[in-house]
């Protein structure tokens, strides 16, 4: 499929319907399992607050975007997370996605555990993926999106743990021998390596994995110098105010700079779409439905238990599971 002139056309040809290849392979997936029930809304109480009003709205509206657009449901939560914060915080953005776990964690702190432990387990290996990419990928390559990346990296892990993170797994790739037969004005064209080691990436994402999960772990191969990434000692285990920053800011947040900023394709229409990347999308969009209630409970119009936002969740990631595996 010609991907570039696909989208000319589906433009010109609206209102025909036209699918782009990982569209048509979830349509698939759909219909395979019998159009099942993606999505389970957690059922809230009654409140004429403008405010909670207007927050209420932006659920429903994503909501409304299943089951083809996890992407704007997690859009829409996102702008609750936002919008419902800013007035907890002096400002928005990077103070809400890092200081809403302290909030979150004082107000029930046993509740938020069980539903971190939840999230981290479940939480797909293509998403810590993601993550391990852009925060790797922030350190090598300066730009000014990147930077604010790297930033927020930085305040995650701190500068000590940051920087052995980086020597660990911000490694560039072996150096490429140039391709054979391959001809450019006479010379012999070179590979376009990526910055950091697609392996050293996968390792990274796995690491994640256990950190976030809150679980102990083998000794770092260099303990001497990467003493802050020894998973057997319990200072190095991250709290759990520290673990909601982790999906907030480095993967929920990144994301919706990309999406805000415009500068990604739509992301089931392009030539790397494919069904893992719904699968990255829909527990994305639970992420920040689950810290949209979350925020939606501390604002006050209406009381939202943890219990209940730990059932949902729980729900949500077996109807995933159910969709996916």
């Amino acid at each position: 499929m010609n991907f570039q002139k696909a989208r000319v056309d589906k433009h010109n040809c609206w209102p025909t319907a036209m699918l782009f290849k990982a569209e048509q392979e979830f349509s698939d997936l759909l219909a395979m399992r019998h159009h099942p029930q993606v999505f389970e809304p957690v059922q809230l109480q009654f409140s004429n607050d403008a405010n909670f009003q207007v927050l209420v709205g932006h659920l429903i509206d994503g909501i409304e975007c299943l089951p083809t657009r996890p992407d704007y449901l997690f859009d829409h939560c996102f702008r609750v997370i936002d919008k419902g914060a800013t007035p907890l915080f002096s400002k928005g953005g990077k103070a809400i996605v890092q200081g809403l776990g302290g909030k979150l964690t004082l107000a029930n702190q046993k509740g938020w555990n069980d539903i971190l432990a939840l999230l981290a387990n479940a939480m797909p290996l293509g998403s810590y993926k993601y993550v391990a990419k852009r925060i790797c990928y922030a350190h090598v390559q300066p730009s000014i999106q990147n930077d604010f990346i790297k930033g927020r990296a930085k305040d995650f892990f701190g500068e000590v743990r940051y920087n052995e993170f980086m020597d660990k797994f911000a490694v560039p790739p072996p150096v490429a021998p140039q391709t054979v037969g391959a001809k450019l004005k006479g010379k012999p064209k070179l590979s376009n390596p990526p910055p950091v080691d697609a392996k050293k990436i996968d390792l990274c994402a796995s690491f994640l994995k256990l950190y976030i999960s809150g679980s102990f772990g083998g000794k770092p191969k260099n303990p001497a110098t990467h003493t802050t990434l020894d998973m057997t000692r319990v200072q190095n285990q991250p709290k759990d105010k520290k673990r909601i920053e982790f999906f907030l800011s480095l993967l929920l947040y990144t994301s919706r700079n990309e999406r805000a900023h415009g500068s990604m394709l739509s992301p089931f229409r392009t030539s790397k779409a494919d069904v893992e990347r719904y699968e990255r999308f829909y527990f994305s969009a639970l992420v920040a439905y689950i810290f949209a209630l979350g925020v939606i409970d501390l604002q006050g119009a209406i009381a939202i238990p943890v219990a209940d936002i730990k059932t949902i969740c729980a729900r949500n990631l077996q109807l995933q599971k159910h969709l996916f595996t």
